[in-house]
């Protein structure tokens, strides 16, 4: 169920989107706004925290047009407060990015398949180093990405992710 502030954070972002160029909606996911305000709002009953993330997300409604259309040091200071803010759920709320866990894990993925590649080349195919290093790096982050989508999957079902 909608509150009234959060159909005011829509209307605000609404009337704020035509000053930005279409381009940059998407690329500071100005649309992820409105999902953080209701996240925020269902959790600001019991977490101090949250309630004051209210206060920067309502800011952050009002100046969108300020925010991304001037200076750069604007545009920092935006991503610095949705940056914490998604911080602060992902902490203490264990909310997550949609592709949260598949970014992770594929960069364990890959770490662990360079390490995996240069041991196992070093010790059964040192004139090969570089091909097995290459091989298993690719089934390493083959195999992260896997295991990445799959918990991003059970995070959405469980209704945990931005």
């Amino acid at each position: 169920m909608k509150t009234d502030w959060i159909e005011m954070i829509e209307s605000n972002i609404e009337s704020q989107k035509s000053l930005i160029y279409k381009k940059d909606i998407k690329f500071y996911g100005v649309d992820k706004i409105v999902k953080m305000a209701s996240i925020v709002e269902k959790f600001s009953k019991e977490c101090s925290v949250c309630i004051q993330k209210k206060t920067e997300i309502e800011d952050i409604s009002k100046n969108l047009g300020n925010y991304l259309n001037n200076s750069v040091k604007l545009r920092k200071e935006y991503e610095h407060l949705s940056d914490e803010i998604t911080e602060h759920l992902k902490t203490e709320h264990q909310i997550f990015s949609k592709t949260y866990f598949a970014s992770l894990y594929s960069a364990y993925g890959t770490i662990a398949g360079l390490l995996a590649g240069f041991i196992f080349g070093f010790i059964f195919f040192k004139e090969n180093l570089f091909t097995s290093v290459l091989i298993f790096w690719a089934v390493g982050i083959i195999v992260g990405r896997f295991y990445g989508l799959r918990k991003d999957r059970e995070v959405a079902k469980e209704n945990r992710n931005l």
